[in-house]
């Protein structure tokens, strides 16, 4: 039994040493198998911890949204006082207050420092969500497209930067002022360092659609089209990025790694296929006539050039070149119109007065505050008639067309007397309102 079991284990030694190179490969493998099982738990723990990062950031994108919205909220209620009055019944106050006055007392003051309190607030949460979304980004590289992300964020900048000032100047307005707040100057703001084209354009539709006078509207129609407008701009908002969680919640639930997901367009509906912040907006109705046009300002400077535009941009620097749609052309000829007339009309005030000739209070304010609003006096059953001495009052025609208006709208009737209107509906139109084309004779 001895010599068997030693023999035994001696055949099992030498058997053993022979096949030493299979045992080895075996190990190998075995070793590489849980080297590799070991590199995919590491990836995948890492790869879970991503997943839970980007839900982590996802969620940040949603507090942050919901901020947004509730600040747009604030301003509305911050707003409400003003919405109930005309600007125009608010007291005067001077700067700095004298005596024992304290400005903070003033409810005036108070409002206005809410309201300003609350533009803040939506100008950080623009700044917030946007943080997010590229925080969300950071872990999901490979989920949304880097050109959509930057569209929707430069969007929302936009939005957040400017969405507050249009309430609060047309609804607060200062009289004096000889720039007044209108749609298309919040146009030209929003483009300006780096504004969203989009958004831009939603500015143009919603002030200039053709049938509202893209100047400063005043009282309840000024308030629904004000109100309109941000409910417009804010479900877009909701659209752009609920789209883009839906996307990121997806990637986050899905069991395909981040990195092995290609980046995808959210921006898209699903339904229609239109891209969410696109804006349709009619292009710019450029006129060429058949032959070179030779024109003339009343009493002053001869222009000649191949398009109406081109003469108006050499009258009014950047009419044409900072244009490409048809709402924002015609907003900047109103613009124009008006500041024209408003010129027009404070130049012959002081002229008059220069005279020794003192208008009615009624008179000068009609002569400062007519251009780019309708005055109260024009309001009435009976068309107001204007007559004070030899002084011809200029108005923009936009303002008392038909036309201009949405159906059923309630026009202001026409003054008139020695009166003037601007017509700035085409570019022709405005031309021949300021002068006159000449033959080339």
């Amino acid at each position: 039994m001895i010599f068997y079991a030693t023999h035994a284990d001696s055949w099992f030694d030498t058997w053993v040493t022979n096949q030493g190179g299979i045992w080895q490969s075996i190990s190998a493998i075995f070793t590489v198998a849980a080297v590799l099982i070991a590199i995919w738990a590491t990836f995948r723990v890492l790869e879970e911890e991503r997943k839970s990062r980007l839900k982590d950031e996802l969620r940040a994108v949603r507090e942050s949204l919901s901020n947004l919205i509730s600040t747009h909220g604030a301003m509305e209620g911050a707003l409400y006082p003003f919405w109930k009055r005309d600007a125009a019944e608010w007291p005067e106050r001077a700067f700095p207050y004298g005596g024992s006055l304290n400005p903070f007392a003033d409810p005036g003051v108070q409002q206005e420092g809410r309201v300003n309190e609350t533009a803040y607030r939506i100008m950080g949460a623009g700044q917030v969500l946007n943080a997010s979304i590229r925080g969300a980004r950071s872990m999901g590289s490979s989920v949304w497209d880097r050109a959509e992300i930057d569209r929707l964020t430069q969007w929302i900048n936009t939005y957040a930067n400017r969405a507050w000032k249009l309430p609060y100047f047309l609804l607060v307005p200062d009289r004096d002022d000889s720039n007044p707040w209108t749609g298309y100057r919040l146009a030209d703001e929003s483009s300006m360092h780096g504004g969203s084209g989009e958004y831009v354009k939603l500015v143009a539709q919603q002030f200039a659609s053709g049938k509202h006078p893209g100047l400063a509207p005043e009282g309840p129609p000024g308030a629904e089209t004000v109100a309109g407008f941000y409910d417009s701009a804010e479900l877009i908002l909701i659209q752009a990025v609920s789209a883009f969680l839906d996307l990121g919640d997806a990637a986050a639930e899905d069991r395909r790694a981040l990195r092995r997901r290609r980046p995808k367009s959210f921006l898209r509906d699903d339904n229609s296929g239109d891209d969410v912040l696109a804006v349709d907006v009619t292009a710019h109705q450029v006129e060429y006539p058949s032959e070179t046009l030779r024109f003339k300002i009343h009493g002053g400077k001869r222009y000649e050039a191949e398009t109406y535009a081109e003469i108006l941009n050499e009258i009014w620097t950047g009419y044409s070149s900072s244009t490409d749609n048809e709402p924002l052309a015609l907003g900047r000829r109103q613009d124009a119109a008006a500041r024209l007339a408003s010129k027009t009309n404070r130049d012959r005030l002081q002229a008059l007065v220069g005279r020794g000739i003192e208008p009615t209070a009624e008179e000068r304010e009609i002569l400062l505050y007519s251009t780019f609003s309708v005055p109260d006096q024009f309001r009435g059953d009976q068309p107001f008639v204007w007559a004070l001495k030899d002084i011809q009052l200029v108005l923009v025609d936009d303002l008392y067309d038909p036309e201009c208006y949405e159906l059923g709208a309630d026009v202001p009737s026409r003054p008139s007397g020695q009166v003037r209107f601007l017509k700035a509906q085409t570019e022709r139109a405005l031309l021949e309102s300021i002068g006159e084309f000449v033959s080339s004779r």
